[in-house]
């Protein structure tokens, strides 16, 4: 038997995005209802149970460069649990050598001066980049942030710093991801500073004026308790959220969108919120050609993660590689992309593990995971071995992760897609479209799409206009 409801508002996705958004129409709306498809919430920021202890599955921590995920923290009453990195000094391996990440933003270094920048690209490319970076600027969008780099401070930055900080964040080449799009407002302010390292020290000592104490943070008990925390707000809001609800088409007529799901229910609603990833949402359009073409055009990469829980390996005791390390494309011996030693990291993940150690392992470069999917806990445990140099480990527990199409690839058309997008919803009086690998990758700018696009559908629908 299918079902149908009428609600005032209805939200597509029960991601960070989504629940945010739902959040903020329950301030206007009597009746708003959330539809996940799959059977629990939280999109990209998911638990799992290793060794007896909860940990993220997914995105660990936020940025804190903008206040919009502390202040989401806050208004939850989780201020007590926001934590921040026991350790911030995370290592780039290159080959055989391993050397620490400069302070700056996505490996590009906030100042030359700054010893790890030399141990990083030596001499040579040190005063060569001195040099670029010095000469009238000569950078215009659209560019590369790659490309952007090796203009400004020359190959080496970009393929010894940049190319494993991004490869392991974002899991693609730096030279096919657009600058603007990976780091919104870079190149602008280099622009006016004349200097790209004079633009990331602008940027990183705004942010910490904003911040401080660093460029991330977290929950104690991980970022997870962030969605349990979420999801009992909006219940006792009275937003509504059903879970294996898997939206399958969405057409508008009559003043109402009408939302079928896989399972044949319906439902009507006055205003719409889709929050999905861009290949279903591209999917609940297909019928809207205005809006299905541009965001079939969003690309995505897929992502594995493999979580190891080990005993018996001291060498990890003096967390060897700090944080973690990422990787980069083309050294032997390694697959992963980037290794994080969680216990390392986090201090209350460690008083809770004991003797048990836990390291994160990502896979999946370009959108290219590794073929043998079943096999990457064992690869994990060799590049455990390679990394920290670990002798006989015992595995406790590995359990491995798939995020199918979970990361944004936004190439140097990728702002365009997504302005063709949000000038094609700005048309309609009651839709925003959220997610859908509009806003890029991370915590903080998928909380602030959800602020900015409610305000102006509520906007847009009290208005009329």
């Amino acid at each position: 038997m299918t079902n149908s409801r009428s609600v005032q508002a209805l939200v597509l996705g029960g991601g960070i995005t989504g629940l945010t958004a739902a959040r903020d129409l329950a301030k206007h709306f009597e009746s708003v209802l959330v539809l996940e498809s799959s059977d629990h919430l939280g999109g990209s920021i998911g638990a799992i149970t290793i060794a007896g202890q909860s940990v993220d599955s997914g995105a660990e921590a936020f940025a804190v460069s903008r206040d919009d995920a502390v202040l989401l923290i806050e208004s939850l009453g989780l201020m007590d649990d926001l934590v921040v990195p026991s350790r911030a000094d995370a290592r780039i391996r290159t080959g055989e050598e391993t050397y620490l990440i400069p302070y700056g933003i996505l490996g590009i270094p906030s100042n030359l001066d700054d010893p790890a920048v030399l141990a990083a690209v030596g001499a040579d490319a040190l005063s060569e980049a001195r040099e670029l970076d010095s000469l009238s600027w000569n950078v215009s969008s659209p560019i590369s942030i790659g490309h952007l780099v090796r203009k400004r401070l020359g190959n080496a930055f970009a393929d010894r710093l940049l190319a494993p900080v991004v490869g392991g964040v974002h899991a693609a080449n730096p030279d096919s991801l657009d600058a603007d799009a990976i780091a919104p407002g870079l190149v602008s302010s280099a622009e006016k500073a004349g200097s790209l390292t004079a633009a990331v020290a602008r940027m990183r000592a705004a942010a910490a004026v904003s911040r401080p104490g660093g460029a991330i943070m977290s929950l104690r008990g991980g970022m997870h308790s962030l969605i349990d925390a979420l999801s009992r707000d909006l219940e006792q809001s009275g937003v509504s959220i059903l879970l294996s609800a898997s939206a399958a088409s969405a057409t508008y007529s009559a003043g109402a969108w009408r939302v079928t799901t896989e399972g044949g229910d319906e439902y009507s609603s006055e205003v719409l919120v889709v929050a999905l990833p861009a290949r279903a949402a591209a999917q609940l359009f297909a019928a809207d050609r205005l809006l299905s073409e541009p965001l079939s055009e969003v690309q995505t990469v897929d992502v594995a993660i493999v979580i190891l829980a080990v005993r018996g390996a001291p060498e990890l005791d003096s967390a060897p590689l700090g944080s973690g390390v990422l990787i980069s494309a083309g050294t032997e011996g390694i697959e992963a992309k980037a290794s994080t030693h969680a216990t390392a990291k986090w201090e209350w993940l460690a008083q809770r593990s004991g003797d048990i150690h836990i390291l994160r392992f990502s896979y999946g470069r370009d959108g290219h995971l590794p073929s043998d999917l079943a096999g990457l806990p064992e690869q994990a445990l060799a590049d455990a071995k390679e990394l920290y140099g670990l002798i006989s480990p015992e595995v406790i527990a590995a359990k491995t992760i798939l995020w199918p199409a979970s990361l944004v690839h936004p190439g140097t058309g990728h702002l365009e897609v997504a302005e063709r997008v949000n000038d094609e919803v700005s048309k309609r009086i009651n839709l925003e479209i959220i997610g859908a690998g509009l806003g890029g990758n991370g915590i903080t700018g998928a909380i602030r799409q959800a602020h900015d696009a409610v305000s102006r559908l509520i906007m847009r629908y009290f208005r009329g206009d």
